[in-house]
């Protein structure tokens, strides 16, 4: 039998020379060292306070029977502090027998015995700290390894309202309520001194996030709250800068935000999102090729790569998972098949002014919410190098029509356009029709060029603006007096009883001319043009060598009085007029329209009276009675005798005046004469 004390130590740390106040404080280790297992014994601890007085603090532990090289730890406690002597001892005699080595049976050390701190803290069972209503929050106290011990606990929320007391407090999410909360920690040792420590959870609500048919998850968030949901297309013409095997395909913005007034920030955190994009996205997108990236706004293109914990995982075409701290915009993109749009039976149709009209039939997915419409490009030379078709142009040729040629954009339903820009007489265009997607980016394996018969160089179209010079023959005009009660009865007044006829030969030429009817009351020159002239008649056309008229009437504004020039406008095919009939040979014919009611209506002249008998049957006298009556011979009399009267009163006056100033020069200068003067 060897029962040896192997250690004695601080129970805090094995290798420490510090004794610390408190329960359990010393360790102290016994081994069986000897062949055959030990009876049950005792330890015994002896803390000598004072050995002058055989002053003492007694421990025991019991040892159980060990096997040999079987130890067993016992604990004692320390409930005094200053230095002291400490001495452990077992029994050396045995019922089997006795210790072999009683030297190993007793250890003996000076110790100084002192107060450890308390330095409480606390842990949850989640690491952040945050929970949402539903979970059991567990507040695990934590102190230092030499306290005092025993030790007390209590727990506090916001340090004013008992929670609970022991080392663990396990408390219901729903108890604490939604928000931010301050939890304390208050330990007591067993010298009463106190210690606290707090940390803060918080609590949040699982709030369901819905936007059928896209979306659905939870957030958490310390007030009630609701999801705000935007999608729409990519933005037109928006270059995305994206890598070259996906497309733009939709725009999101998710963001949280609380439906409680009193809280208007909900403070979301953990945004967990199912999406379906089988109602935004065509079937024939790979899902595996879908992913999301983040952006700062719709409208400029720049993008960035999700950062963790965010996280986007396609599951397949109906089921995806979003997952992100915070709301924000974002862009879904993947892999997008060629639109099949095509532009077929491209046609040029000249029109007047050297303007075209330029129509094709538009085929195929026009519906494609991705397909944005057409581009249109005009490449214009004198006839000698038209655009070529997609099936025979090179990738730098494409690039050249669009940075060159570039005219206009059509949407995707458009089957027309009029060339605003005129072509000038000697040359001519190519066109080119090329679908585009919402990034603008063209598709020229999909588009046509005008003029195209299937391999080769297209054929151009050249303008044409210049107007005819081929007029009528054999211009005329007539009118016609109606004298018919039928006429008066239908206007009430003789006047409306005027008809014009103009006649004319339609030129022989094979050319397809039509002309316009113009009347004015001022004779065409060379310099008058009828731009702003509205005519009586458009594209009035008949057989060549036929004659052909037009007739009037007063209700027209055929008035007696009045003189009229009809002028026929020459207009070509492809609608070009001329509008100056001074360049146009027999293009105008005048006709004059004479006061022919009296001509017919003699009878309903009434006689004049007989004249009157003269004053004492003097005709002179007569005469001068009714010159008397004429306010102009009235006028020229009164002149005359006021002339007359002026000169009865100033001519005395002038040669009285005369008179006195010969004389003044008489005796001022004597040698003039009379006649001098």
């Amino acid at each position: 039998i060897d029962l040896t004390i192997d250690s004695m130590y601080p129970a805090y740390k094995k290798d420490s020379s510090e004794y610390y106040y408190g329960n359990d404080s010393v360790a102290v280790e016994i081994v069986n060292n000897g062949n055959v297992s030990s009876e049950d014994t005792t330890l015994f601890l002896q803390l000598i306070i004072d050995d002058s007085i055989g002053s003492e603090q007694a421990g025991e532990c019991s040892v159980p029977s060990l096997y040999p090289r079987q130890s067993h730890k016992c604990l004692f406690n320390l409930t005094m502090i200053g230095d002291f002597n400490l001495n452990a001892s077992i029994p050396t005699i045995f019922d089997s027998g006795n210790d072999v080595d009683v030297n190993d049976n007793w250890v003996y050390e000076e110790i100084t015995v002192v107060a450890g701190g308390l330095f409480p803290s606390i842990t949850l069972n989640h690491l952040s700290g945050s929970y949402n209503t539903g979970d059991i929050i567990e507040f695990s106290a934590q102190v230092g390894a030499t306290a005092a011990k025993p030790l007390s606990y209590s727990w506090w929320l916001a340090g004013i309202i008992p929670k609970g007391e022991g080392r663990v407090l396990n408390l219901p999410g729903t108890e604490l309520g939604m928000g931010q909360h301050e939890i304390q920690l208050r330990v007591v040792d067993a010298l009463g001194n106190v210690a606290s420590a707090s940390r803060f959870v918080t609590i949040y609500n699982l709030t369901t996030l819905t936007a059928e048919p896209v979306v659905n998850g939870v957030a958490l968030t310390t007030s009630n709250a609701a999801l705000q949901y935007y999608q729409e297309l990519p933005r037109l013409s928006v270059d995305y800068n994206l890598p070259h095997e996906v497309n733009p395909l939709m725009l999101f913005e998710f963001d949280v935000i609380s439906t409680d007034e009193d809280k208007p920030d909900p403070q979301t955190e953990d945004i967990s999102l199912q999406l379906n994009f089988s109602s935004l996205i065509p079937d024939s997108v790979p899902y595996d090729s879908l992913q999301i990236f983040r952006l700062n706004d719709f409208g400029d293109g720049l993008w960035e790569d999700l950062q963790f914990p965010d996280e986007f995982i396609s599951h397949n075409k109906n089921s995806s998972s979003l997952s992100i701290a915070s709301g924000g915009k974002f862009l879904l993109v993947g892999r997008l098949p060629p639109i099949e749009v095509r532009a077929e039976n491209i046609t040029l149709t000249k029109l007047s002014g050297g303007h075209i009209r330029l129509d094709f039939e538009p085929l195929g997915d026009l519906d494609n919410v991705y397909f944005s419409g057409w581009r249109v490009m005009k490449r214009v030379n004198d006839n000698n190098a038209p655009m070529r078709h997609p099936v025979d142009a090179s990738n730098e040729q494409e690039n050249e029509y669009e940075m060159l040629y570039f005219t206009v954009d059509l949407s995707s339903k458009v089957d027309f356009w009029l060339d605003p820009t005129p072509l000038d007489d000697g040359f001519c265009a190519s066109y080119a029709v090329v679908p585009f997607d919402r990034q603008g980016i063209t598709d020229w394996q999909r588009g046509n060029v005008s003029g195209w018969h299937g391999s080769g160089l297209p054929d151009m179209t050249c303008g044409d603006s210049t107007p005819p010079f081929s007029g009528v023959t054999g211009l005329s005009a007539s009118y016609q007096y109606r004298n018919e009660t039928k006429c008066y009865n239908d206007y009430q007044d003789w006047d409306m009883c005027y008809v014009v006829n103009v006649t004319w030969n339609w030129p022989s030429t094979t050319e397809l001319l039509r002309f316009n009817l113009y009347r004015l009351e001022i004779m065409p020159n060379e310099s008058m043009n009828f731009t702003f002239m509205e005519p009586l008649a458009v594209n009035l056309s008949g057989a060549p060598g036929e004659s052909g008229y037009w007739n009037e009437t007063s209700f027209d504004g055929i008035l007696p009085g009045h003189t009229f020039f009809y002028v026929l406008a020459p207009i070509d095919e492809v609608g070009n007029v001329n509008l100056q009939p001074g360049t146009v040979s027999d293009s105008f014919t005048k006709v004059r329209i004479e006061n022919d009611f009296w001509k017919y209506n003699q009878h309903i002249i009434p006689v004049p009276p007989p004249p009157e008998e003269p004053p004492y049957g003097v005709d002179y006298l007569g005469e001068l009675k009714s010159w008397m009556d004429d306010s102009r011979f009235q006028t020229i009399g009164l002149t005359a005798l006021a002339i007359f009267v002026i000169n009865l009163i100033t001519l005395p006056i002038l040669l009285q005046k005369r008179k006195k100033i010969k004389v003044k020069i008489a005796k001022l200068n004597p040698s003039y004469g009379e006649d001098e003067l």
